[in-house]
């Protein structure tokens, strides 16, 4: 079984698209794999990520407002998964369909309360978990886990055997083709992914000193 943690940038179509995938892929190997979406705020893309969203320069005032409203979406995410990992996964899904897809520009407490309800959480639960210290802990432990990991840009990955003491990986691109390859009968161990990688696509993987998981950098 591979476990597999995404993290996603909510404003981002393409993060978008390869969430969609991945639940696509899981549905067809059923029990093959375990995964978890997890939202950050990726400062340094922000920007960029807000001029495709809106196609034009955001002034401070209106990034401010975006990024209260970011933040406040990536609890709510938490604070629906505290119900079930499902209900956060879908809570994220339909709130980048609002987002991306009907460019809901505003996120609010009605919006929230609305996606809520669509997806039968728990509503009075939900509102007592979206501001509380445990959600809010665990958004920074997010946010440190991705700086801990160097990530340079998202959506990005990291992909484990659970069933095995091997390495994991970190991946930050080649997206398509390792969700090709995930979805083969014949890989389903880290070791068999990065043989296919190295064999089909000529990449290069180096170990950091220090650090158990193997980075793959492309040719």
């Amino acid at each position: 079984m591979f476990e597999i943690n995404l993290f996603v940038n909510p404003l981002s179509e393409f993060c978008f698209k390869i969430e969609k995938e991945l639940i696509k892929l899981a549905e067809k190997r059923k029990q093959f794999f375990r995964i978890h979406f997890i939202p950050i705020i990726n400062f340094k893309k922000l920007e960029h990520i807000l001029y495709n969203c809106f196609k034009h320069i955001i002034s401070s005032e209106e990034r401010n407002k975006i990024f209260k409203n970011i933040y406040s979406a990536i609890l709510d995410v938490k604070a629906a998964s505290l119900q079930g990992q499902k209900k956060g996964q879908n809570f994220l899904i339909k709130l980048q369909q609002k987002i991306i897809q009907e460019k809901q520009k505003d996120y609010s407490t009605n919006l929230a309360k609305e996606l809520a309800e669509f997806l039968q959480v728990d509503i009075e639960m939900f509102l007592k978990d979206r501001q509380s210290p445990l959600v809010k802990k665990a958004f920074y432990c997010n946010q440190q886990k991705a700086k801990d990991l160097h990530l340079k840009s998202l959506p990005a990955a990291t992909i484990f055997d659970f069933n095995s003491n091997e390495d994991g990986i970190i991946i930050e691109n080649y997206f398509p083709e390792i969700l090709n390859l995930l979805s083969q009968k014949n890989i389903d161990s880290i070791g068999q992914l990065l043989d296919a990688l190295n064999h089909k696509y000529d990449i290069v993987f180096e170990n950091k000193p220090g650090f158990q998981h193997r980075f793959k950098i492309a040719k």
